[in-house]
């Protein structure tokens, strides 16, 4: 049985001032391996930095992560999760979500994975420190998951398969360490689906730059709309498709986002 849920961004914004439209308050934005650089006149520059993560690792990016949860993230797949289930979670970054999961199938084991090391070693030290005991993390690829074939009765994988190169792959590789009949729950952001109001030309700027330099790169920030098609694809049945609208709304310039759905 496979799950898919599309997110679409909805942004009300008042209007920020130049310079303060990344969430954070961060000045720069890792993208698809190219940095891209808000700069205060408005405009911007593109530096080549090989080898990241899409989003990076900026404080931004590292706040969003750790404000992600299962009661919201993960909602559309907790009930379908069962008591004592093996789970791996793909891309679990500092295990935001992967410690709801852990409640959610306890005494059963999570195992979170991510490719970066950093992440990681977070993830380890808040589950020590909440005392989590029965999720472990390891750095590890989607592409080459270190498990034995049909390892765990549920995989799951939020704001991963949108910025891989290669999505049916690491989906085939989430297969072959899932159990016959287990469950796996994806959840992809569609930036085709994304309003802002009022209408801002530099917030608009930014989000095309985000998705140019993601296509370059071979990434497809518009992934979500054809979650459902790619897991039959690559050998998944039963698959059920929803869809989440997310409103951000930032009150005045230089504050958090605020989520909302």
């Amino acid at each position: 049985m496979a799950w898919a849920r599309v997110s679409l961004l909805i942004s009300l914004n008042p209007r920020p001032e130049k310079g303060e439209l990344l969430c954070g308050g961060d000045i720069y934005l890792l993208a698809g391996g190219i940095a891209v650089m808000t700069l205060r006149d408005g405009g911007s520059r593109e530096v080549a930095q090989p080898g990241f993560y899409t989003v990076g690792y900026g404080s931004g990016a590292t706040r969003w992560l750790e404000r992600r949860s299962a009661a919201h993230n993960a909602s559309f797949f907790l009930p379908h999760l069962r008591t004592g289930a093996k789970l791996l979670d793909c891309g679990c970054g500092s295990g935001s979500i992967t410690f709801g999961l852990a409640q959610a199938v306890a005494p059963g084991q999570v195992v979170g994975i991510d490719l970066e090391e950093s992440m990681i070693q977070r993830a380890r030290s808040r589950a020590t420190h909440q005392g989590v005991v029965n999720a472990s993390f390891q750095v590890a690829s989607v592409y080459d998951l270190p498990f034995p074939a049909a390892s765990f009765d549920a995989v799951f994988a939020h704001a991963v398969l949108e910025h891989l190169l290669e999505p049916g792959r690491a989906l085939q590789e989430m297969r072959r360490v899932l159990k016959p009949g287990g469950a796996i729950g994806v959840r992809s952001i569609d930036f085709g689906g994304r309003l802002i109001s009022p209408r801002h030309e530099t917030l608009e700027e930014y989000h095309r730059i985000w998705e140019r330099v993601a296509r370059h790169e071979g990434r497809n920030m518009r992934i979500g709309r054809g979650l459902g098609a790619l897991l039959r694809e690559n050998g998944f049945a039963e698959v059920r498709a929803s869809l989440l609208m997310i409103v951000m709304t930032l009150l005045k310039p230089g504050t958090p986002w605020l989520r909302h759905g």
